[in-house]
């Protein structure tokens, strides 16, 4: 295995893939992907491409805005869009009414 370090806002050293690297680009197997130390995705890449496994995606407060799958390189996110949820509600309300 193979870690990659790059210079990033000033820092040094900040570790931003550790996994296998084939001339110079992220490669075929598992491996972890960060974004100013926070796990951004880790799971199987396959031509350098995420593959299957899980991500997180975060704000530049570090917090957790949206989560989910990679599953065959589709992305399946689990976040709920704010319309969906005040969708939901004003149903939920309406059936409590009656």
């Amino acid at each position: 295995m193979v870690n990659y370090m790059k210079k990033i806002n000033g820092k040094e050293n900040i570790l931003i893939f550790q996994g296998k690297f084939l001339d110079g680009k992220k490669w075929n197997g598992k491996g972890k992907e960060y974004c100013d130390d926070y796990l951004e995705f880790e799971g199987e890449y396959l031509n350098g491409k995420r593959w299957n496994g899980f991500y997180r995606e975060y704000d530049g407060d570090g917090i957790l805005i949206d989560y989910g799958t990679y599953s065959n390189g589709i992305p399946k996110s689990n976040k709920v869009d704010e319309e969906e949820e005040s969708h939901e509600r004003s149903q939920e309300e309406e059936s409590e009414e009656k």
